[in-house]
């Protein structure tokens, strides 16, 4: 029997076209596939490891005193970035108050409520007029950028801090802080009435882009119920038990609801965020 099959396989190889070049051919191909064979077979039963002596790399420290040197260059708060990209690190003179700010990251943009010398505040997009030759340039987290007549100054929130601050001219610094609060005048302090409200308190309408979007509060007065009622330079009032402001005519609502007894539950826009504020009239009071 194994004589015929070797018989049949030798006369298959001889018919293969090329005669001894063919069969040549077909034994350099068995020698492969054979070799080929036992590496898979060796890759198989051999365990897989590192090679040799493998240790991971220890980290290395940088030296205290290169480590002093970079958090030395470091400005976590962007106070030197307006002065890089601007050319000028002039802190403005002008008698303007910034209260808060926010930014538009989507498109480079956005808005700042600032207050001119006569106290009044407004929301002034980036591109429109603060007062007469004096537009907003940039938003920034903490300061503005303002194009004064052709030059570019910073108005800081907290103007004390800011680089600069002093005028070289010897001129008055820009107003920085809020009004001063009346010792013992925190909210809870005094009860607030209808009367303290109407006469401690202005209430004003704050449009962007020509649309009323809420009313800025003022202080008046020595400041007494504007503190109790938990308000602070600058807040903006964004709605009202719920509802939003969007129009003039809601500061006229506003105040048609500070009646004795009444509780008024509202969002403010203070700063880049909001905060609710209560407040709550006594039953009976004027």
């Amino acid at each position: 029997m194994q004589l015929m099959i070797d018989e049949r396989l030798r006369r298959r190889i001889a018919a293969l076209p090329g005669g001894w070049l063919g069969q040549l051919l077909i034994g350099v191909l068995l020698l492969i596939l054979v070799v080929q064979s036992v590496r898979l077979l060796f890759a198989i039963l051999t365990p897989t490891g590192p090679v040799g002596d493998w240790s991971p790399r220890s980290a290395s420290e940088i030296p205290a005193e290169a480590r002093a040197e970079l958090f030395a260059r470091i400005d976590p708060f962007y106070r030197t970035a307006p002065a890089a990209a601007t050319g000028t690190s002039q802190v403005t003179t002008l008698q303007i108050q910034l209260f808060g700010v926010r930014m538009n990251q989507a498109t480079s943009l956005g808005s700042a409520i600032i207050g001119t010398a006569d106290g009044v505040q407004a929301s002034i997009g980036v591109g429109e007029e603060i007062q007469p030759g004096v537009r907003l340039a940039a938003v920034h987290f903490d300061h503005v950028e303002i194009d004064n007549a052709g030059r570019r100054e910073l108005l800081y929130l907290d103007q004390s801090q800011a680089p600069g601050a002093a005028p070289a001219d010897g001129a008055a610094p820009a107003i920085a802080t809020p009004p001063a609060q009346v010792p013992g005048s925190a909210a809870g302090t005094a009860p607030l009435s209808q009367q303290s409200i109407r006469a401690g308190i202005s209430f004003s309408p704050r449009s962007e882009g020509g649309r009323v979007t809420g009313i800025a509060v003022g202080q008046t007065g020595d400041g007494r119920a504007f503190a109790a009622a938990g308000f602070r330079g600058g807040d903006v009032i964004r709605s009202i038990n719920g509802r939003r402001i969007t129009a003039a005519s809601d500061a006229t609502t506003f105040l048609s609801q500070v009646q004795p007894g009444a509780r008024l539950s509202l969002e403010v826009e203070r700063g880049a965020g909001t905060i609710p504020i209560a407040i709550t009239l006594p039953a009976g009071g004027q």
